[in-house]
């Protein structure tokens, strides 16, 4: 067995859930001696170059406007490289593919969400259309939640349920956490009151109802910080809009780096917040669990499925009842003691081992 994942989503993402699957997959394949190869003469993403088993050449920060001819570049080495090394299985990264080889090709579909939401929030053009000749052109689909399979199927009724599989996901990667010094530039968290939010904001993320619905608590703006990991710096718009809801510049703080700090703001985190309107399955509630972070989240998509009783839930649209229950977790030691061991026990069912 030869296994060969390309290089789309490499090339659009830095880091990110989708790229930080494949790269987990790939860690596990590493185990089994499975044969298998990322190829990516372009890409922007870091920790490719983290793996053994991988053809990457040219990292790059930016693609500048360049992003079709690069990914143009990246197609036409490809079809040089699997004529060489002629894998029997592709598994392709994003939703790029109308079936150019006579190799099995899989698709592993995180969400719905475009398709779901396309005319509330912007999608990268043409997403949904690719996606759509990717889903048909496959010959299996991996679904990362059962509600996941249940969006496709409905908005793709005519597909083979059987050529569908659910394979849940594992948990991040945090071996030997606890045995690490945390990094000088976080090192103020240990003594900070704070709620966690993880990726990106915008959109269907919903962070910014989260934040204004928090906003409505003096007890949380007095008292506790937020941190937003990851995705951009805030503009001036998000600014603006923090310290209009009374927080102050310094009261929301955005942190980047890698898995490594984003281990240590969930140790330290008075709790993660999961405002998101939907998710497919949604890696940081189970991050957070298995290093003893209590979870707020969003009882939409596929959450309850995920995460089961181990989190405190509230409609994401419901501004009182984010506040609410965001005081009942940072104010009753007894609910957070409760979570926090009813999250670690849950996270234990999530391994890449499994999946």
């Amino acid at each position: 067995m030869r296994i060969v994942f390309d290089s789309n989503i490499f090339l659009k993402q830095k880091d990110g859930g989708i790229s930080g699957y494949f790269i987990n997959v790939s860690r596990e394949l590493t185990k089994t001696n499975v044969k298998h190869f990322f190829f990516a003469f372009f890409s922007k993403n870091q920790k490719i170059n983290k793996l053994k088993s991988k053809f990457n050449f040219i990292i790059i920060s930016r693609s500048y406007g360049f992003q079709t001819v690069l990914e143009k570049i990246n197609f036409f080495f490809e079809k040089l490289f699997f004529k060489f090394y002629k894998p029997s299985l592709i598994h392709q990264t994003y939703y790029c593919y109308t079936k150019k080889y006579k190799i099995p090709l899989i698709t592993t579909i995180h969400d719905m969400i475009p398709e779901l939401f396309h005319k509330k929030f912007y999608f990268e053009k043409d997403l949904i259309k690719n996606k759509k000749k990717a889903i048909y052109n496959s010959d299996h689909l991996i679904c990362v939640s059962n509600n996941t399979k249940k969006d496709l199927l409905k908005l793709y009724n005519n597909l083979d349920e059987k050529k569908i599989s659910v394979i849940y996901p594992g948990r991040g990667n945090y071996e030997n956490f606890y045995q690490r010094e945390i990094p000088k530039k976080i090192k103020f968290i240990k003594n900070l009151k704070y709620i966690l939010f993880v990726g990106k904001r915008g959109s269907y993320k919903n962070f910014n109802f989260f934040l204004n619905s928090i906003s409505n608590s003096k007890k949380i703006t007095r008292d506790y910080k937020v941190i937003c990991f990851g995705s951009n710096k805030f503009n001036n718009e998000e600014i603006n809009n923090y310290t209009k809801n009374g927080f102050s510049k310094n009261s929301v703080i955005h942190i980047s780096g890698n898995d490594y700090t984003l281990g240590c703001l969930y140790r330290y985190a008075s709790l993660l917040a999961n405002p998101s309107l939907y998710e497919g399955f949604g890696f940081p509630p189970i991050e957070a669990m298995s290093l003893n972070c209590p979870v707020i989240s969003s009882s939409t998509g596929a959450s309850k499925e995920i995460l089961n009783n181990s989190v405190l839930y509230f409609n994401p649209e419901s501004s009182n009842e984010i506040m609410f229950k965001c005081e009942d977790i940072l104010y009753n030691e007894d609910l957070r003691i409760k979570l926090i061991d009813k999250g670690f026990k849950h996270s234990l069912n999530y391994s890449w081992k499994k999946c």
